[in-house]
């Protein structure tokens, strides 16, 4: 996301940048410089900038939006409005805004729970609940099955490839090392019983806290 301001007034200016608050998630980095357009007519420093497009001034501010615990991305929807019929009964649905694999994770990753199902409802408004901490321990485990299904599905994803810290390669390629190194192997032992893998990944992530 770009903000371009053309000119500079003297004295102190404020700049404004607004950023969908649905595409950003966990942190956000902001990395504000100013460059030359015109130079000037008489420059007496030789340090000062000569060419177009020269920094004069930069700086980088990282902000964390949601603190720094590893959390779910999950975000009430009505499963009706999307058109699912009987939809009080489901309970989320895991999407991917994009299948980029270069991608910000927090914001190509999302778990929609649905607030038509009345379980789900409680487990938001009471979430400190026994109940409501069974239902979110399910939750993690089933979320993590999901993008497992996603990792061996991408016909795009490689263990060789050095992805972004943080991305969406960089999340399913280290949920699929968790399970072992080889990805074709992975797929074959999948399609031969892939409830035997789930269980397996069950036993990774599903100890008890």
């Amino acid at each position: 996301m770009r903000s371009d301001v053309r000119s500079v007034r003297s004295g102190r200016q404020q700049i404004y940048l607004t950023v969908p608050g649905s595409q950003i998630s966990g942190g956000l980095t902001l990395d504000f410089q100013m460059s030359l357009l015109e130079p000037g007519r008489t420059v007496e420093s030789p340090f000062a900038p000569k060419k177009i497009g020269n920094t004069v001034f930069r700086v980088e501010r990282k902000i964390l939006l949601e603190g720094i615990a590893p959390r779910l991305p999950m975000l009430p929807v009505s499963f009706a409005d999307h058109g699912i019929v009987g939809s009080e009964s489901s309970l989320w649905w895991l999407r991917l805004s994009t299948h980029d694999l270069t991608a910000s994770a927090s914001s190509a990753i999302w778990l929609w729970l649905n607030v038509d199902n009345p379980f789900i409802v409680r487990m938001l408004e009471v979430p400190d609940s026994p109940e409501s901490e069974m239902w979110l321990r399910f939750l993690e485990i089933d979320f993590m099955r999901q993008l497992l299904r996603e990792a061996l599905s991408n016909d795009e994803l490689s263990l060789q490839v050095p992805y972004p810290e943080e991305s969406l390669g960089c999340v399913l390629s280290s949920l699929v090392t968790l399970l072992g190194n080889s990805l074709d192997q992975l797929r074959q032992r999948y399609q031969e019983d892939p409830g035997r893998l789930e269980a397996e990944l069950q036993a990774k992530v599903g100890g008890v806290k």
